[in-house]
């Protein structure tokens, strides 16, 4: 997780999540998904050659949501 400070009380967050198990992507992006309001983008790419899927999430949210996330 990288994390910027600016001048408000929100913070920009670079979080990354490797999902080894194609079971737990709903799981996932339910979670995301309460989160919602705070993120700006996600990437997801899927790396069949080691069956993983790994998603990028850029917030910009307070520090007690991301650290809750």
């Amino acid at each position: 997780v990288f994390i910027m400070s600016h001048a408000t009380d929100h913070r920009i967050a670079l979080i990354g999540i490797i999902a080894e198990n194609r079971d737990q992507t709903d799981a996932i992006n339910a979670l995301l998904s309460e989160y919602g309001d705070y993120i700006v983008g996600r990437m997801g790419l899927p790396y069949r050659d080691r069956k993983l899927n790994i998603i990028s999430i850029v917030m910009d949210a307070p520090n007690d949501q991301i650290s809750a996330l």
